[in-house]
């Protein structure tokens, strides 16, 4: 695999590599040295060396990455992820930069031929890079603060990504940062959690993986085929404590697969273990909210 790169790609490899030892020790947050760094990381990553990353599209990335510049202040770390997002067979290149504040920015390259054209930029406090789509969260305010979820998928009839989900997921617990929002979400309240892992798991089709998050008692009524029926597969809009004097639950709404917003009842009962501090002991449809 090495014997096909060329002898410029041998002085790239050297040249960066000794670039940035010697300015990044002299200024961490140079844009320079991240660009440095981040080519660098490119080079050494397992997947060029197990051949997922040939050296042609290696050749093309690189060339793309020393002449861009991201022009964000702070930068302190920096990730390469690879998907096939466009489902074309190539694989396509996620680049993660992380500010001091952990904010996020994702760049999304794409190699056809050998050239590579980036294809998507977001930011957000939180990315979630799934196999088939991605999430972008920022935290917003309205009274309460909140996650804004969107969920973005490839198109091959417009030929770029779309937003195809939205959620809104109120934040109960996170450390004040002293300005308008929280700086820093801690452990959400443990109820939201479980519902909210649980629908992870479902929503990617891993029912007995779901079944975890379910009580003792629950899991002895329903199986995963039931499971399904109950919750169907859609996009989570919002999930909330509903506060009621017979007891608190897990309220959910779920945008179904014919465009319709469901709402949902989860009661949670404490029931601890290496999953969390609760679980689901009911899941009930509230029909008249249709």
């Amino acid at each position: 695999m090495f014997k096909k790169i060329g002898i410029s790609m041998i002085i790239l490899i050297m040249a960066v590599q000794l670039f940035s030892g010697l300015v990044f020790a002299a200024e961490e947050n140079n844009e320079d040295v991240i660009q440095e760094r981040l080519i660098t990381q490119v080079i050494g990553t397992e997947n060029f060396k197990s051949g997922q990353l040939n050296s042609g599209q290696l050749n093309a990335l690189t060339s793309v990455l020393s002449k861009s510049h991201h022009g964000r202040n702070g930068i302190i770390d920096v990730d390469v992820i690879l998907r096939d997002y466009t489902g074309n067979g190539v694989l396509d290149i996620l680049v993660v930069y992380t500010d001091k504040h952990d904010y996020k920015y994702l760049d999304i390259y794409t190699i056809t031929g050998n050239r590579a054209r980036k294809i998507f930029s977001g930011e957000g406090n939180q990315l979630n890079l799934k196999r088939k789509d991605f999430t972008i969260s920022n935290i917003k305010y309205d009274g309460r603060y909140f996650y804004e979820t969107y969920t973005y998928e490839w198109s091959q009839l417009r030929g770029r990504f779309l937003r195809v989900g939205y959620g809104k997921t109120y934040i109960r617990d996170y450390e004040s940062g002293g300005n308008w929002r929280p700086s820093k979400p801690i452990i959400r309240d443990g109820r939201i959690k479980t519902v909210n892992d649980f629908l992870k798991e479902r929503m990617d089709g891993r029912m007995i993986s779901a079944e975890k998050y379910l009580s003792s008692s629950y899991k002895g009524k329903i199986n995963a085929d039931d499971l399904k029926m109950i919750v169907p597969y859609g996009n989570v809009t919002t999930i909330d404590i509903f506060n009621s004097q017979r007891g608190d639950w897990v309220v959910v709404v779920i945008r179904d697969f014919w465009g319709r917003s469901r709402v949902f009842k989860f009661v949670p009962v404490r029931e601890a273990d290496r999953y969390g501090e609760y679980k689901i002991d009911d899941i009930i449809e509230i029909q008249q909210a249709r």
